[in-house]
């Protein structure tokens, strides 16, 4: 999967890639001066045996 969190008066955008197959949910937080890319994986129990991974990428890149 991939969302970003565009710039257009920069004319850059932040763009996050991830394994869809390991995110169940995305939400973004807004606020003043701060934003957060969240990603989430399944609600289950977490063990050695049994970790949670989610693995993901963020790139910087100009837009027109």
């Amino acid at each position: 999967g991939e969302w970003r969190l565009v710039d257009k008066c920069l004319g850059l955008a932040l763009v996050n890639r991830f394994n869809v197959t390991e995110v169940v949910k995305c939400l973004i937080h807004w606020d003043f001066g701060t934003v957060n890319l969240e990603l989430w994986s399944e609600s289950r129990p977490v063990s050695d045996q049994s970790p949670i991974r989610v693995s993901h990428q963020y790139e910087v890149i100009r837009i027109p």
